[in-house]
């Protein structure tokens, strides 16, 4: 069984009952990169098997679902095809929800020199410590909000990256970072200072996606509908006893 996602008014957080948007369309923006075609370290198969399983479970429950992985996620395609999901023709508009998830490399890097760091995401063809070769994401939860739409981001990346001493000055994404307009909600998979990890015992899964994945499906035999507060709630007790 798939439950049934319910918005509540977001501000940051959602609180209060928003039937309205009940009535809207329900839109999945996931990508998933786990191959890199220049010199990021590849991450296996957990990314684009987190954004393919998590699109047919948001499908069941409802959603129009896009996802891209690894050579169609190049930082081109994906500015592309979400800028027309929020700004073209049958785009997102207010009343809808849009969810858009990201299972990738995450950064924080200044967009140019001299310039305070902001996160940046990896794509297919993104270079090492070139944010211009990433999607940006402050600039995605811009073009988000400028549909008027809710939207929900689930950003599956490291806020620490592991030693490597090819990386330079790369640090993982940071929160703090972010700038978050109203109608917008954010949930990182992992703390500051923390990695964000895959694991065989979940099925190849990276842990955050598979909690998300639990929670979405009801496996603990919650209530058939959740909310934006019950879903990171859930999330985080599923992740805490994996």
């Amino acid at each position: 069984m798939v439950r049934s996602f319910v918005l509540a008014a977001v501000l940051v957080t959602f609180t209060t009952p928003l039937t309205a948007q009940e009535k809207g369309r329900k839109v999945a923006f996931l990508v998933g990169v786990g191959e890199f075609k220049h010199d990021l370290t590849n991450l296996g198969t957990s990314p684009q098997k987190d954004a393919t399983e998590l699109g047919k479970v948001l499908k069941d429950g409802g959603f129009e679902v896009v996802v891209l992985t690894d050579k169609e996620a190049t930082k081109t395609g994906v500015e592309e095809r979400f800028k027309k999901l929020v700004d073209g023709i049958g785009s997102v508009a207010k009343g809808d929800l849009l969810m858009v998830a990201f299972c990738t490399h995450g950064f924080s890097l200044p967009p140019t020199a001299g310039q305070p760091d902001q996160p940046f995401l990896a794509a297919h063809d993104s270079k090492l410590d070139k944010p211009e070769t990433m999607v940006s994401l402050n600039r995605l939860i811009d073009d988000g909000k400028s549909s008027g739409a809710t939207v929900l981001y689930l950003i599956d990346a490291c806020r620490e990256l592991p030693a490597d001493a090819n990386r330079g000055q790369t640090r993982g994404i940071e929160p703090t970072q972010v700038r978050l307009p109203k109608g917008t909600a954010i949930l990182f998979s992992c703390g500051r200072g923390q990695v964000a990890h895959q694991n065989d015992k979940v099925g190849g899964h990276g842990l955050f996606t598979y909690a998300v994945l639990k929670t979405l499906r009801g496996d603990a035999g919650q209530k058939d509908e959740i909310t934006w507060n019950g879903l990171v709630f859930e999330v985080e007790q599923a992740f805490t006893s994996t």
